[in-house]
């Protein structure tokens, strides 16, 4: 025999559990308990007798469904996530049909026997695993680096084009490095063409830093030419570069950081590189895509 539980999850108030046998007759409804070891076997005990196999049938709410799921597996419970798109038409049909739009517990305890395709097995902790947590950690600082380049990208043009062509539209961290030094161009003609080059050639490793030099000091020149030696507050305007640049700078060395602690916490889950054998994927595709990592579908019934 098999019982489903649906839990409302909450992040501070208390969660709302309902219980339904294999034909989704509710047995029980309304039980309110907190993320507490005393609270949920409380629950747990509501479970009726000869009952061979319990599903959980949760929404992922935060991460407040994550050391609830972790309790419920111990007991060799089921957890199963309702998928963000399905509950999202789920919630567009009750806003037409019912009250409101919310996915209560009666509703995710009758969900298994509605519809029993499309329900996934929450087989990992979630946010509570280091190396997911390192790579959507990850993503935010690659995301949040973006919004800093184009207003990089956004002020380097109140300057002129000369710029972006110089330095390129996709910054390096050189050039971060640069922008929060010299985006100025009376300090970068101050500078002059031999200690351009010479910054250049150390911080690219590369022997063409003559040639950047040029560029940015033709950018310094077009610019002076363009708006004048008073035209523009470049001091100014060089400290918000700055500011900017800084933010950039810090975002790319602990996006470094992360790489090196994904790839050590990846080895150590999957040393044998078996999902980064797959094309086309790399060490952040195959931390989160590790085996083992993937939820399947459960049969009901």
């Amino acid at each position: 025999m098999k019982f489903v539980i649906g839990i409302d999850v909450a992040c501070r108030a208390p969660h709302v559990a309902a219980g339904a046998d294999e034909q989704g007759v509710l047995v029980f409804t309304g039980v309110r308990f907190r993320t507490r070891v005393e609270e949920l076997e409380s629950l747990w005990r509501r479970i009726p007798k000869g009952v061979d196999e319990v599903i959980v049938v949760m929404e992922p709410t935060r991460n407040a469904w994550v050391p609830l799921a972790s309790w419920l597996r111990r007991q060799g419970v089921t957890v199963v996530m309702v998928p963000p798109e399905q509950s999202a038409d789920l919630r567009n049909y009750f806003s037409k049909h019912a009250r409101n739009d919310r996915l209560d517990a009666q509703l995710l305890a009758r969900l298994p026997s509605m519809h029993r395709e499309g329900l996934h097995t929450a087989t990992g902790d979630g946010p509570a695993e280091p190396l997911r947590r390192a790579c959507r950690q990850r993503v935010s600082l690659v995301m949040r680096r973006a919004t800093c380049m184009n207003r990089l990208d956004a002020m380097l043009e109140i300057m002129g084009p000369g710029w972006t062509e110089a330095l390129g539209s996709a910054l390096t961290l050189t050039d971060f490095k640069f922008l929060a030094k010299w985006a100025h161009p009376l300090r970068v003609q101050r500078l002059g063409r031999a200690r351009l080059a010479r910054w250049f050639s150390y911080e690219l490793r590369k022997p063409w830093g003559g040639e950047v030099a040029d560029k940015v000091l033709d950018a310094a020149r077009a610019t002076l030419e363009l708006w004048g030696h008073d035209g523009l507050d470049y001091d100014e305007l060089a400290s918000d570069i700055a500011v900017e640049a800084e933010i950039a700078l810090e975002f790319t060395r602990q996006i470094k950081q992360l790489d090196r602690r994904i790839n050590d916490l990846y080895l150590e889950l999957d040393p044998e590189r078996i999902a980064m054998s797959a094309p086309g994927v790399g060490e952040i595709l195959a931390a989160l895509n590790r085996p083992g990592n993937l939820g399947g579908s459960i049969p009901w019934m």
